[in-house]
């Protein structure tokens, strides 16, 4: 992880940051989950604690809906420095055991519950007929 934090900032233009926080506040997943672009854009650039990111499953948490990248103001790309960091763990072997399962999970049966494709009618009477859908724009 070492010779990607020399090279973190340059790579992904996080010098362009300048901390507004808009990435994170706009980030659907961040209400419920410990990721905050932000900070990942800082720790980018400022190379700290980095080499920590493998004991952190929030970078997993990104759903790469890329609405940290269309709300930056500088037009920087969050999004592309979390799908490298991912890449960088991937390579060194650190992937949270969730994610090793859910990836197998859709390799073998077409969706990450482990569910048989050809049943997907029994079990999708497991879900609930009303889904809550809250307004984040406001």
């Amino acid at each position: 992880m070492e010779a990607l934090e020399t090279t973190l900032a340059e790579r992904f233009d996080l010098y362009g940051c300048f901390q507004c926080g808009r990435c994170t506040g706009g980030c659907p997943v961040s209400l419920k989950s410990k990721l905050n672009i932000r900070k990942l854009m800082i720790e980018g650039l400022l190379g700290r604690h980095l080499d920590r990111l493998t004991e952190r499953d929030e970078l997993w948490d990104c759903t790469t809906c890329k609405t940290c990248t269309l709300r930056c103001p500088r037009g920087l790309k969050p999004m592309d420095l979390v799908i490298g960091l991912r890449g960088s763990l991937v390579e060194e072997g650190h992937i949270p055991k969730t994610v090793i399962e859910a990836l197998e999970s859709t390799y073998k049966h077409g969706n990450p519950w482990g569910k048989a494709k050809n049943r997907r009618n029994e079990w999708i009477k497991e879900l609930p007929k009303e889904i809550e859908i809250k307004d984040l724009s406001q």
